[in-house]
């Protein structure tokens, strides 16, 4: 029997924390998700004067989009945009989903964030109880503008 590993994310709806979860390893669609939110990192940071305010706005609705997908329509877009706090460690949780999707060895994993083994099926409701893709993008980002001097 394989075992799958759980990820879990946080988020605040209505002043009420709820936690979601999500027990399969990232696929292909999650593969492909997450090459957008890179790409447009890197694209963001590679240009010569810097991120613009769409940019980050742009980011920020392909990092709340990425999350909504990976965790199979549990919440919305706006639900993470509103409700993901860094107490909460919610960025964290994307960050490392993003990460694995692209099979980053470099993806930070906090302990309390990290995939735990989980022989359940995914989680259809909630329950109650700046990032390493940012690094990422932005080594890349410049290192393709050193490499093309």
């Amino acid at each position: 029997m394989e075992v799958n590993m759980a990820y879990k994310i946080k988020i605040n709806k209505n002043g009420k924390v709820n936690e979601y979860i999500r027990n399969e390893d990232p696929d292909l669609r999650d593969m492909t998700n997450a090459l957008k939110v890179e790409q447009q990192q890197i694209r963001m940071y590679g240009r010569p004067e810097g991120p613009t305010n769409e940019d980050f706005d742009i980011n920020e609705a392909n990092l709340a989009a990425f999350a909504v997908r990976f965790w199979h329509n549990q919440f919305s877009a706006q639900e993470v945009i509103d409700g993901a706090t860094a107490k909460l460690d919610t960025l964290t949780s994307i960050n490392v989903a993003v990460g694995d999707a692209l099979n980053d060895p470099d993806s930070t994993k906090p302990e309390d964030v990290r995939p735990k083994k989980s022989p359940s099926p995914t989680s259809t409701k909630a329950s109650v109880p700046s990032t390493t893709i940012t690094k990422r993008a932005y080594k890349r980002a410049t290192r393709s503008k050193t490499s093309t001097k």
